[in-house]
């Protein structure tokens, strides 16, 4: 599938820019790939499959010694023609996942286009260069990618600012290590930027519970516009996440795991049986306590064919029937110049690939391309645009008929008991095969914590290494015609539960039908889901809201003498108290109130901080909270705003007391007592405040926020960006700890970068 995304990629490429891609070596062996790939201005890529140093980096032998291999020489060739390429205006698309893979969320991004990017600056800088390139996530997703006619979405992200991690990376004091920690970083703000891009969910249950609410919310995945597939699948799953989900909804995702996994093993999609005219389930006799494995008995079951009589259901489906196979007759001549197409990609599909989706998809492409083009020949240009104008909807037309055909046979057959052993295997969806290009435990961990594994799923091994899963289902005599019944039956149960769970959560309106929801309620869900209404902005002071810090610039500016002294000491006397006797020595020394003040009026604030907290607070689309959390002091903040004239753009400031005595003397004491209770945090914040249990508490009394925003220079920052949630953001210089962070961390620089974030929200 690589390589369709790649021609998908050039074709959607901005102002048409021609693009060069880094393509795997072993493709340039044949002659004829070589010509080919060698016109398109391909880059040859080797994969190496030696072990590598973790201190340089670097490929090593099979005896330990640090050789270097011919790998190394031809990554050497790769980054070289890739920097001349980059140097002449050129375009590179990198695909840094590695390879093609079916997971629910992405598993890997490797260093590949982090070390393009920023060793082109390098490369660039001994060549008496400047020269920075431009770092763009795309994300490319596949409504279905093994499905014949399905939709791709290919969507460009927002540029990652290169001028902070190029500074770092040029000028680090640490060598190859110091490198490639900025690479390790700079790939994980490329990782999310994809991360926003794409599908991604935690486990395969997730998903597919996601999957089979969209079917049932909207019927049929063509119906939601393709630019909004993403925001639309992304606001399912992020349903189905909730860290602590109610009974309903927990009952709801074991329902609609149970109608996708009876999809899978009868080969029925829902949107084929929701044209089928069948009677609609009511809520009133159908929904149980809890979802059963066993099929409702005759009074009480979702069934909509009756079997004792030749009831008006059934006449209505066969009347479908006969009038759907009338419309596929008559249309079926346009579609015999590609049946080659069909008949040699399904072939290929099954004979040649392995199992794993995108091989399949890859050889459907090839050889349903090649029989395509065969059958095409002759085939006039009207005959061309009648077969596009009608295949779709002659598409849905079959895969209707197959499922109404399947319904009257499991009505007109004689119900089958089957035994909760016999239907069990048939209640989970099996996830694809382990991919042997992805790390095994990556794969495993996802497998470990999803409870589709060891239900119906055993791992043997195959030979290419890696344990592959293999359903137990197919070792059941059980016919598809016979979970038909249960499938109707899981299928009421997941419309019924999903309607009453997402009205309970006012995300669906109380008269509305459940499927398909029109614009305006499609709408209405996606914001519920997405919407920032009320955001939370945190500033730090110090070296984060202003250009300095307080507490240094004060005896900088006054007191060189003691400034020295205070450094000396800091490290053995706790730093609010020893400002604190700073300040008092000051004050023996003749220095007034009006010198401290006038000093804290010229300390340097960045006009650009001013704007952009300004332009934050001044959007009337956004309720915006913004409020200081320092451990400066309240003087010292309050003369700073007062100066700058933005106090008023400020709700709250929490930092250390402090006041003017009549003497002129500037008290400072601790937030937190030496007196009182002290916190408890663990995670290095000072005894005189802990910034997270402040921010916690701010948060706590005036929730809900949709979003909470933390800009920090690093120092001191980590706890109250522990605390943020994945949907919140932290903009940090740097990050003394990173361990357990789950927000969205963007590094800055200047207080200019700062303006262009906020620009984005």
């Amino acid at each position: 599938m690589k390589t369709v995304s790649e021609c998908y990629a050039a074709a959607t490429t901005p102002h048409r820019r021609i693009i060069t891609y880094w393509t795997k070596a072993s493709l340039f062996k044949n002659p004829v790939s070589r010509f080919i790939l060698r016109s398109a201005g391909t880059i040859p890529v080797a994969r190496s499959r030696l072990p590598v140093d973790n201190e340089t980096h670097k490929h090593v032998s099979s005896n330990g010694s640090k050789k270097e291999s011919d790998a190394e020489k031809k990554q050497e060739m790769l980054f070289k023609a890739t920097y001349n390429d980059l140097a002449s205006g050129g375009a590179l698309a990198i695909f840094p996942e590695g390879t093609s893979y079916t997971m629910p969320h992405i598993v890997q991004v490797k260093q590949g286009a982090a070390r393009a990017a920023l060793g082109f600056a390098k490369w660039a800088l001994e060549r008496g260069s400047s020269s920075i390139v431009s770092v763009v996530p795309v994300g490319i997703v596949y409504t279905d990618k093994s499905k014949y006619r399905s939709r791709l979405y290919v969507k460009y992200g927002k540029q990652i600012l290169l001028e902070s991690f190029v500074k770092q990376f040029l000028y680090n004091e640490e060598g190859s290590k110091g490198e490639h920690a900025v690479v390790q970083r700079l790939t994980t703000e490329i990782e999310k930027g994809m991360l926003h891009l794409t599908i991604n969910a935690r486990d395969w249950e997730t998903l597919y519970a996601a999957q089979s609410a969209r079917d049932i919310l909207w019927t049929d995945e063509g119906n939601i516009p393709l630019e909004k597939f993403v925001d639309v699948s992304q606001a399912l799953i992020g349903i189905f996440e909730e860290v602590s989900p109610s009974e309903a909804l927990g009952m709801l995702k074991a329902v609609l795991l149970r109608y996708h996994a009876l999809q899978y093993h009868t080969g029925v999609t829902h949107t084929s049986l929701s044209h089928i005219p069948l009677a609609s389930p009511s809520t009133s006799n159908t929904l149980s306590s809890k979802p059963s494995l066993q099929l409702p008995d005759s009074t009480s079951r979702l069934t909509s064919l009756q079997r004792s009589s030749l009831s008006t259901s059934r006449l209505r489906v066969l009347a479908y029937l006969s009038l759907a196979i009338i419309n596929l007759i008559i249309s079926s001549p346009v579609h015999l110049a590609y049946a080659p197409g069909y008949i040699l990609g399904t072939l290929a599909a099954r004979l040649f690939a392995s199992k794993e989706e995108e091989a399949r998809a890859q050889f459907k492409v090839v050889f349903g391309g090649f029989g395509s083009a065969v059958g095409a020949i002759g085939i006039a240009l009207i005959l061309s645009v009648w077969h596009a104008r009608v295949i779709d909807e002659n598409h849905r037309r079959y895969e209707r008929i197959r499922a109404t055909f399947m319904v009257l046979r499991s009505s007109l057959l004689s119900p089958i008991s089957l035994s909760e052993d016999d239907l069990k295997p048939y209640l989970t969806t099996p996830p694809p095969l382990m991919n042997p290009y992805i790390a095994k435990s990556l794969q495993e961990d996802i497998s470990a914590n999803s409870p589709l594994v060891g239900s119906n799923l055993s791992s043997p091994g195959d030979e290419q290494g890696p344990k592959t899963t293999q359903n137990k289902a197919a070792n059941v005599s059980v016919s598809k015609s016979s979970l038909m019944q249960h499938l109707l039956h899981a299928r009421a149960e997941a419309t019924i539960m999903l309607q009453r769970v997402f009205r309970s959560r006012a995300e669906l309106p109380s008269d509305g039908e459940v499927a398909p929801l029109d614009s305006r309620d499609r709408g209405d869900a996606i914001s519920m889901a997405q919407s920032i209404v009320r955001q939370l902005v945190v500033f730090d002071f110090d070296w984060s809201l202003a250009d300095q810090d307080t507490d240094r610039w004060i005896f900088e500016v006054l007191a060189p003498h003691l400034r020295r002294k205070m450094k000396t000491l800091k490290s053995t006397v706790q730093w609010t108290d020893l400002v604190a006797h700073s300040l008092r020595e000051v004050h023996a020394e003749g220095i007034t109130r009006e010198d401290i003040e006038n000093a804290l009026r010229i300390m340097p604030f960045h006009p650009a901080m001013i704007r952009a907290v300004k332009r934050l607070k001044a959007r009337t689309d956004i309720e915006t909270t913004i409020f200081i959390l320092s451990n400066s002091n309240s003087v010292f903040i309050s003369t700073i705003l007062e100066a700058k004239g933005i106090t008023d753009l400020f709700d709250l400031v929490v930092t250390n007391p402090a006041e003017w005595d009549p003497s002129g003397l500037l008290k400072l004491r601790r937030r937190v007592s030496p007196d009182d209770p002290q916190h408890k945090c663990l995670v290095g914040c000072s005894p005189n405040m802990c910034k997270g249990d402040e921010l916690d508490a701010f948060v706590k009394e005036r929730a809900p926020y949709d979003r909470v925003i933390y800009i920090g220079d690093g120092s001191n920052d980590f706890c109250p960006v522990l605390r943020l949630r994945e949907t919140h953001r932290g903009l940090q210089q740097r990050i003394d700890q990173e361990g357990g962070v789950k927000c969205n961390i963007k590094y800055w620089g200047g207080a200019w970068e700062v303006e262009e974030i906020f620009g984005q929200l």
